[in-house]
């Protein structure tokens, strides 16, 4: 029983530790930019962010229990820090090219994932090529 309990109460820590699914998005803006060198640019960061991976631990225990638990929760959390780490060298990769950050709305985000992934693209660019960005979301 204080297995169970346990265990319900360390799934119900790490749920809320957890990244929510509305983590701030962000897209990228550089003044006359052309399609072909955002294109280029992204692609290239997003290649490099894919790269990455954090260090993964190894549980060890004489319990059976407590490695599985261990399991668990090291692979839990090393997805969580893969996407943070991911998230972090686009940033970084943007920006040493000249791209200021913005925090995507909800709504704007949301308009952009329904799109096939082909226009995901051309709408980013519409974005990063966009004389205004104060209606389309906060500059970070």
């Amino acid at each position: 029983m204080t297995i169970r309990i346990s265990f319900a109460c360390l799934t119900m820590m790490a749920m809320a530790y957890a990244a929510p699914a509305s983590a701030e998005r962000r897209y990228f803006h550089k003044a006359a930019v052309d399609r072909d060198t955002f294109v280029s640019d992204y692609g290239q960061c997003a290649a490099l962010a894919g790269g990455v991976r954090p260090v993964r631990y190894t549980v060890h225990s004489t319990n059976a229990y407590q490695e599985a638990a261990g399991s668990f929760f090291a692979g839990f959390f090393g997805s969580r820090e893969t996407r943070r780490l991911q998230g972090n060298v686009l940033q970084v990769c943007m920006a040493d090219r000249g791209y200021r950050q913005h925090i995507a709305s909800d709504a704007l985000w949301d308009e952009v994932k329904k799109l096939p992934q082909d226009k995901q693209i051309d709408r980013l660019f519409e974005l990063a090529a966009a004389p205004d960005q104060t209606a389309q979301g906060t500059t970070k």
